[in-house]
């Protein structure tokens, strides 16, 4: 299992932090479920969280909650699995990166990647901000 975490530094008085999530592997089905957690407290679960695939292009961005500066502290945590669409095909390379963009500028980004050893596999990237 390969697990991903970095701190990403936002604009307390800046714009909607956005999060933007792409996939690639063109044999690979990839699901995730994204969710926001306070972290200054008793890790209370904020209604945000979405879910998804790599098979529809168009929903894989989304705006974290209003007002911005009570993002500051939270974290954003993607848990995806990737499973092979054919197991017979040579192409078994995947990867699933997770975007934090403020102000019209990226602010960070985490990316996983391999080539599957079996049929599937489950992760988690963590994105803290700050």
């Amino acid at each position: 299992m390969q697990m991903s975490y970095k701190k990403i530094t936002v604009n307390p008085n800046g714009s909607a932090i956005q999060l933007n999530l792409t996939f690639t592997g063109t044999n690979t089905l990839i699901s995730y479920r994204w969710n926001l957690w306070e972290t200054r407290g008793n890790g209370k679960y904020y209604p945000s969280s979405k879910v998804g695939t790599n098979q529809n292009p168009y929903d894989d961005s989304f705006t974290l909650p209003l007002p911005v500066a009570e993002n500051v502290g939270r974290m954003v945590v993607i848990d995806y699995g990737v499973i092979l669409i054919d197991p017979n095909v040579d192409s078994k390379n995947w990867s699933v990166s997770a975007e934090i963009v403020q102000d019209g500028a990226s602010k960070g980004f985490v990316t996983d990647n391999g080539s599957l050893e079996g049929n599937s596999l489950s992760s988690s990237i963590y994105i803290s901000l700050i």
